[in-house]
């Protein structure tokens, strides 16, 4: 096997070239990569470079082509029970709708990733994706589901930051005169 089809090879090719802020070629050596592992029998990896893939295409811009290498890896990790992986898929895949403007299956897919980091206790996780939700949803026109989102997110954190606390403190409040609780 070639320098050029070692998958492992290419991976770090990959992460150079994105440290430099070239996206664009890490995104085509996380493609190549994604096919090395393909190649070599193992789609766990496979799954993994394409989401570095549409990761890198999303900051180049390339939001379509982010969505389309993306798309369904979730679905790998799901069946080899690696939740951790699969809510980050998840995420991305929502990431790339969001960036696509598809609101509403952003946020699906945003809140199956939360609930997935939910499931495994990564609270630092659950509450970044809840923020993004919540985000949206207030964007969206749906502030009082974004407040309760944003509320839960940060709720579960077990040492938050200065600023989160003060969200935590502020939303609880919003949620007080919302006359809204979690779930």
């Amino acid at each position: 096997m070639t320098e050029s089809q070692d998958p492992k090879y290419l991976s770090q090719q990959a992460a150079e070239a994105y440290q430099l802020g070239d996206f664009e070629q890490a995104a085509s050596h996380f493609s190549a990569a994604a096919e090395a592992f393909l190649n070599a029998g193992n789609p766990l990896e496979a799954a993994e470079m394409k989401n570095n893939a549409s990761v890198c295409l999303l900051r180049a811009g390339k939001k379509q082509e982010a969505y389309d290498i993306v798309t369904g890896t979730f679905q790998v990790f799901a069946e080899h029970a690696d939740t951790r992986r699969k809510a980050l898929a998840l995420g991305n895949e929502a990431s790339a709708l969001e960036a696509l403007g598809r609101r509403e299956a952003a946020m699906e897919l945003f809140k199956q990733s939360a609930q997935a980091f939910q499931e495994i206790g990564d609270d630092e996780s659950f509450a970044t994706v809840s923020t993004n939700l919540a985000k949206m949803q207030m964007t969206g026109g749906k502030f009082v589901d974004g407040v309760l989102t944003m509320w839960v997110g940060l709720s579960g954190l077990k040492n938050p930051s200065a600023s989160q606390r003060i969200l935590k403190f502020l939303y609880s409040i919003l949620a007080r005169m919302l006359r809204v609780h979690p779930l």
